[in-house]
């Protein structure tokens, strides 16, 4: 299923066992759940008709999707919790795109992978519609919720 960012925020000490929980995950098993959270985007974009390219060897973003009855185009950043984190981290690079594209770029959040039942929750212009927090000088955490909360 796919739902909006919510609006009400947890507080630092939920985002903070979220963090916690997603830093303890080997390797191997983060690969999987960027795997399984790409699968699911890719689905999500050709179930509504568009044309979903990866290109997250060659671009600072993961998904280039095309609508070809309108022509619009969508610039996509996924991000996979195997639990049930919203939280994005971007780095400055795709931060930069981000902010550079505005409304064509889109934020894919897909969570609850490792329930077997992931859910992607889609954000447009999230450096807009979610709050930033710089987390160190080369990455920003974008938390659900309102940007002046």
């Amino acid at each position: 299923p796919v739902r909006d960012a919510p609006r009400s925020l947890p507080g630092p000490e939920a985002h903070h066992r979220e963090l916690v929980a997603e830093a303890e995950l080997s390797m191997e098993e983060r690969r999987r759940v960027e795997l399984e959270a790409m699968r699911v985007a890719m689905e999500y974009e050709r179930a509504h008709g568009r044309e979903p390219i990866d290109v997250s060897q060659t671009e600072h973003y993961d998904i280039y999707s095309r609508d070809p009855k309108t022509g619009a185009d969508r610039f996509i950043e996924v991000k996979g919790h195997k639990g049930p984190s919203l939280l994005a981290e971007l780095t400055e690079d795709e931060y930069r795109v981000a902010k550079q594209l505005g409304d064509r770029y889109w934020l894919y959040i897909v969570c609850n992978i490792g329930t077997g039942r992931p859910q992607l929750i889609a954000v447009q212009d999230p450096l807009s519609r979610m709050r930033v927090l710089p987390k160190e000088t080369v990455r920003y955490l974008l938390l659900p919720g309102d940007r002046g909360g």
